[in-house]
């Protein structure tokens, strides 16, 4: 992967009050090379074709596949919700997790793990890695 596609402009865009200098209250905007930017683009698309084609993802896994709704698990949600106001006896405990916080935060060791599950090819694995690990 050329050097230049490791390299991110990283612009601080200011939310609507006064920031005083406090970097909290901006957000973040990281400017990549485009042709990074298609490249991994392109490897996204090949990596979710190949997850379609050999029904790697499926059941309530599969809703990050274009195309797939998320009525089916909001249904499910929704009947034991209704079920546990119905019975007195049961609880329901729910615990969201905010995927676009978590995306960019998952440990490489843990995502290598994953995509040699699902036997992912090597090569591509390596691409990812050299994309994703290795940054100027």
């Amino acid at each position: 992967m050329p050097s230049a596609w490791k390299k991110t402009n990283t612009i601080l865009i200011l939310k609507p009050k006064n920031w005083h200098k406090n970097v909290d209250i901006t957000r973040p905007i990281v400017l990549i090379e485009m042709a990074r930017k298609l490249f991994t683009k392109i490897m996204t698309n090949r990596i979710e074709q190949t997850c379609r084609r050999h029904n790697i993802l499926r059941e309530n896994n599969c809703s990050i596949l274009k195309g797939i709704l998320t009525h089916v698990p909001i249904s499910i949600l929704t009947n034991i919700l209704d079920n546990t106001k119905t019975t007195p006896d049961k609880e329901a405990w729910l615990i969201l997790q905010d995927i676009k916080k978590a995306y960019d935060s998952v440990d490489w060791f843990s995502l290598l793990k994953a995509l040699r599950k699902i036997r992912m090819n090597e090569d591509y694995i390596d691409i990812l890695r050299d994309n994703v690990v290795v940054r100027n």
